[in-house]
């Protein structure tokens, strides 16, 4: 059983999964985390938003890596996981904007 990777594009897909699995563990949880708050947004009792601002810099974080990942799989003609990690890049951007803006949004 091989665990480490052998080439170049193996490594990249490694090293990209803990940022992948963020977005990912995180975008699944937060509704119902949201869901599970009681009384609305702003009101006593309500949620509280300052621990999704601590995640949206996570999210900075994972898309910085995950663009740099990306372009890097670009670079090497891996191009179908290049492709894959915009992806993952543009979800984590978009929750990262998400968790960041008023709660009367949300």
């Amino acid at each position: 059983m091989k665990i480490l990777p052998k080439n170049k594009q193996a490594w990249l897909r490694l090293l990209s999964l803990p940022f992948k699995t963020y977005v990912l563990g995180y975008g699944l949880l937060y509704p119902v985390w949201l869901f599970s708050m009681p009384g609305r947004p702003g009101t006593i009792g309500g949620p509280d938003y300052t621990i999704i601002e601590k995640y949206a810099v996570g999210y900075f974080i994972s898309f910085l890596a995950l663009i740099i990942i990306a372009i890097i799989q670009a670079l090497t003609k891996d191009r179908k996981d290049a492709v894959w990690t915009v992806v993952f890049a543009v979800l984590a951007l978009f929750f990262a904007a998400t968790g960041t803006l008023h709660p009367s949004f949300r």
